[in-house]
């Protein structure tokens, strides 16, 4: 799992202060459901957030979906390699994260 096709925020670049929390989005070629888990994300009332997408080697159009949101607040990172599993992507969240609360907002575990 090393390096990642993107690590740029979408529409700019990143604030010097960190934010308040860091929201994790993992994600594996389901570019439907991304654009919904975004949003899901902008519309609560604590603003204070940055929002790390993470692919697991995604090979569908998850850049594209993030960038139509065009907030600075947001950024895609797609893992070079795939993990075969949600740790991959959520442990790289992790170690990026800034924010000094983390969210996970992942699909559902089993």
């Amino acid at each position: 799992m090393t390096g990642t096709t993107s690590a740029m925020p979408i529409g700019g670049i990143r604030h010097a202060t960190a934010p308040r929390a860091s929201v994790i989005i993992a994600t594996y070629n389901w570019s439907a459901a991304l654009a919904l888990a975004i949003r899901s994300v902008l519309r609560q009332t604590m603003q204070d957030f940055e929002i790390l997408v993470v692919g697991d080697a995604c090979t569908d159009d998850r850049d594209a979906v993030v960038a139509t949101f065009a907030d600075v607040r947001i950024s895609w990172h797609n893992l070079a390699l795939n993990s075969g599993s949600q740790q991959g992507p959520d442990n790289f969240g992790l170690r990026i994260a800034r924010g000094a609360w983390t969210a996970d907002l992942g699909p559902p575990r089993r």
